[in-house]
């Protein structure tokens, strides 16, 4: 799986796609993360033009709806990221553009969490998708 990063060489899904394209591995792919493609100016939308077997999985956060300042957009990757549904970050329309059933994994680095036991961050990690995914009609 490929994933781009707005502050990498491939800095978005249609970069990823084109690099993919260029190789041409029949068994590769493009790792979505929601932060990712919200920061490098990228929407759920974007993701129907392309072949949905190329999106194995998704990485699933949140983050607030107005992006930092583009020096910033890494550190809010590596330690500021809120768990899914705290932000404001389009993640029902996210998941929809998926297949259904495709694995989420939550990814949610976060610096103030820091001091919580693992278990605990897994627990309020689990607790907020859950919250998330019912109110967005997900079974």
């Amino acid at each position: 799986m490929l994933e781009f990063l707005p502050y990498s060489e491939i800095r978005s899904l249609a970069e990823a796609i084109a690099l993919l394209k260029d190789v041409g591995p029949a068994n590769a792919g493009v790792l979505v993360d929601a932060l990712h493609l919200s920061r490098s100016g990228g929407s759920p939308a974007d993701l129907a033009q392309y072949d949905q077997a190329l999106f194995s999985y998704m990485h699933l956060c949140d983050a607030p709806a107005v992006p930092p300042a583009p020096e910033e957009v890494r550190s809010e990757a590596r330690g500021g990221r809120l768990y899914p549904g705290e932000g404001g970050l389009w993640l029902a329309d996210f998941i929809r553009a998926f297949p259904p059933d495709t694995p989420i994994a939550i990814e949610a680095p976060n610096e103030q969490r820091s001091g919580l036991a693992p278990a605990a961050r897994a627990s309020l990690a689990m607790s907020r998708t859950r919250r998330l995914l019912e109110e967005a009609g997900f079974k």
